[in-house]
């Protein structure tokens, strides 16, 4: 089974298909990274590892929160 891949311009990976799926431009490889593809450019021929930094988990502010913090109530 082959997967071809889609491809940002620098090469990152976006996502895979099947071969039967693919577009004329997109490249064929016989196998994909074992873990999240996005990590991965591909150039060459070969999987570079090159994941992008993961943002901050922020913590959502819910209206309990703001109710709580305006009658000043602590936990």
């Amino acid at each position: 089974m082959r997967y071809a891949l889609n491809l940002r311009d620098d090469g990152r990976i976006l996502s895979a298909t099947f071969e039967k799926y693919a577009t004329k431009d997109m490249p064929l490889v016989d196998t994909l990274p074992e873990d999240d593809i996005s990590d991965y450019i591909y150039q060459n021929g070969e999987y570079i590892h090159a994941p992008l930094p993961r943002p901050e988990v922020v913590k959502t502010v819910t209206t309990d929160d703001v109710l709580n913090t305006l009658l000043g109530v602590t936990e």
